[in-house]
């Protein structure tokens, strides 16, 4: 068994591991592929579970959300 097979879909690889071979991607700004940017990870099993600050994909998100510059009209 394939030892990426064993993350979940959220889990972020560590940098400089290879993207899973005939699927798409994502990749982070230090090159580690992900499968799904818009999965978060959670604390508890519900849908409105509390968002842990160590989701560094969350983070990357936010962080290039609140930097676009909107132009005066």
């Amino acid at each position: 068994m394939d030892p990426d097979s064993l993350l979940p879909l959220n889990a972020t690889p560590p940098p400089g591991a290879f993207p899973p071979k005939g699927t798409d991607y994502y990749t982070l700004p230090n090159g580690a592929p992900i499968q799904n940017p818009q999965a978060s990870q959670r604390i508890g099993r519900q849908l409105r579970g509390i968002l842990p600050v160590s989701d560094i994909n969350l983070i990357d998100l936010i962080s290039h959300i609140t930097h676009e510059r909107i132009p005066e009209r």
